[in-house]
C-alpha cells in the first residue's frame, strides 16, 4: 500500500536524523545485515544485486531508505528476477545470468547458478518481487540503519 509506505518513510526518515559513516560501513559488510553477500561496493562483496560503489551520486537518502525498507518498490532495470515453472511442476526463480539456445541460467541469491533447460520451462516470467529480503529495518537498530544510510549517501 503506498499511503502505508509513505507513512512508515515519513516517519523513520525523521528518526535516522544523522549516522555514523564509518559504523555504517562495518554495518553493510556485516553478517547480521548481509548486505555485502549480494551487493558490491568497488572491490568488496558480491555481483548478485546492484553495484553500490556510486549510489550517493544517483539516489537521495530517501530513495535510499526506501529501497532498503522496501526492495520491491522499484527495481534496478537489469536486476529483475525470473520465475521459471517447470514442466515438472517445480518453480526456480533467480536472476538471469546467461543463456544459451539449449538453457538459461539463474543466478539464485545463495550465489548458486541454476542450469535450466529450455524443454523443461512451461512459463517464464519476470518477477515483480526483489530477490533482496524485506525486513532490514527489523534485522537492525534505528542507530544501525541511520549509520548504514549515511555510509550509502557518501558512495560518490
Amino acid at each position: 500500500d503506498d499511503a502505508q509506505r509513505a507513512a512508515t518513510l515519513d516517519s523513520l526518515e525523521a528518526a535516522l536524523d544523522g549516522g555514523d559513516a564509518a559504523r555504517g560501513e562495518e554495518v553493510f559488510f556485516s553478517t547480521r545485515a548481509a548486505c555485502a553477500a549480494c551487493h558490491r561496493i568497488d572491490t568488496r562483496g558480491e555481483r548478485i544485486g546492484p553495484d553500490l560503489s556510486k549510489i550517493g551520486e544517483v539516489r537521495n537518502r530517501r530513495d535510499l531508505l526506501e529501497a532498503i525498507l522496501f526492495p520491491s518498490a522499484s527495481l534496478a532495470r537489469g536486476y529483475e528476477s525470473l520465475h521459471v515453472v517447470l514442466t515438472d511442476g517445480r518453480v526456480q526463480s533467480g536472476l538471469l545470468s546467461r543463456e544459451t539456445s539449449q538453457a538459461i541460467f539463474l543466478r539464485t541469491t545463495e550465489r548458486v547458478e541454476l542450469r535450466v533447460p529450455r524443454d523443461a520451462i512451461e512459463e517464464m516470467a519476470s518477477s515483480r518481487t526483489s530477490i533482496m529480503p524485506q525486513g532490514l529495518d527489523k534485522t537492525l537498530n534505528q542507530d544501525e540503519l541511520g549509520d548504514l544510510l549515511a555510509f550509502l549517501r557518501l558512495l560518490k
